[in-house]
């Protein structure tokens, strides 16, 4: 249900005469005129819900001048974030790679549109105040988890306070990790400075998930930052596990002592230094892998075995290098 008004200015035009019947005769339409003139001619006013409810406007406005100007406020009442995406994404795409990608859930929350006109969109002034996101893809679930934060819209910058995310795979690995930063030049060349933090994850999660895996512990943490322009971005993030021991089934010895760093930047991805004890001797792990668009091309690696002691089979015992 949706509440439409309209309010016309009055025509500036003099008039220049009148009929047989006393109506008014105005000048011939002038779309040189009409044109160049920036003054107010309509505006518009809605109010009501959209989408079966999920989209609410409150007394939103457009006023029609030279261009465009819209004002008011918009709840969002668990909107559907499935239908949006997929209407936003080029009709040429795959789609059994658009289904396999495919995101679901939905977004709660208040926009506020102090200022937006069509055609000055670097001094729009726009508030985005969630109350609650969800967002899956293939399982996993991306949840936002921080309250009465205001994404803000103004002076041609995006920014936003630290905003914290729970995330969830469907094999049960969970974790938090907190966004923060600001993009600058939004409407005309965007330049990025964002950070994200992963907070330590217990890796004593992995057993129960992780088949034959008897137990586990250790932590696992990391950051990402992106700087710079869109076509030029700047990447720099680690990845470390710190003090993890490992326990599988059928397997000669645990593992333990493991710590390992992983670096990413712009075009790869690199275990720059990976250590742990295994039967008695000494693992060294290298290995990098391209990163092509948002996914790892093929990985190679390096283990290097010292010392390690097996014993195959009763009264055999091995040492390999």
């Amino acid at each position: 249900q949706l509440h439409v008004g309209l309010t016309q200015s009055s025509i500036t035009a003099k008039p220049i005469g009148r009929t047989r019947c006393g109506a008014t005769i105005y000048p011939a339409f002038d779309k040189a005129s009409y044109l160049a003139n920036a003054s107010t001619r309509s505006d518009y006013s809605f109010d009501g819900d959209l989408f079966g409810g999920e989209v609410h406007l409150d007394h939103v406005t457009v006023t029609h001048e030279k261009s465009s100007q819209v004002k008011g406020k918009v709840e969002l009442r668990a909107l559907k974030l499935g239908p949006v995406i997929m209407a936003s994404r080029p009709t040429t795409e795959d789609e059994t790679a658009a289904t396999q990608s495919r995101i679901e859930g939905e977004l709660s929350g208040d926009i506020t549109v102090d200022k937006l006109d069509m055609d000055d969109l670097p001094h729009a002034a726009v508030r985005l105040s969630p109350t609650k996101l969800v967002a899956t893809r293939g399982g996993q679930t991306l949840a936002l988890m921080t309250q009465g934060a205001t994404i803000g819209v103004e002076s041609d910058r995006l920014s936003f306070p630290p905003l914290v995310f729970q995330l969830r795979s469907p094999n049960g690995l969970q974790g938090t990790c907190t966004v923060n930063g600001s993009v600058s030049t939004l409407f005309r060349d965007p330049v990025l400075a964002l950070t994200a933090e992963l907070a330590p994850i217990d890796l004593g999660v992995l057993v129960g998930v992780v088949p034959t895996l008897e137990r586990s512990m250790g932590t696992i943490k990391g950051s990402l930052s992106a700087k710079g322009k869109l076509g030029a971005l700047e990447v720099d993030g680690k990845l470390q596990v710190r003090g993890a021991e490992f326990a599988v089934h059928g397997w000669p010895s645990d593992v333990t002592d493991m710590n390992v760093d992983v670096l990413v930047d712009s075009n790869e991805a690199r275990i720059v230094d990976g250590a742990a004890k295994f039967a008695g001797g000494t693992l060294r792990l290298t290995g990098s892998a391209p990163i092509k668009g948002s996914s790892l091309g093929a990985a190679s690696a390096s283990l290097i075995a010292r010392g390690v002691h097996l014993s195959p089979a009763a009264g055999i015992t091995a040492s390999v290098d």
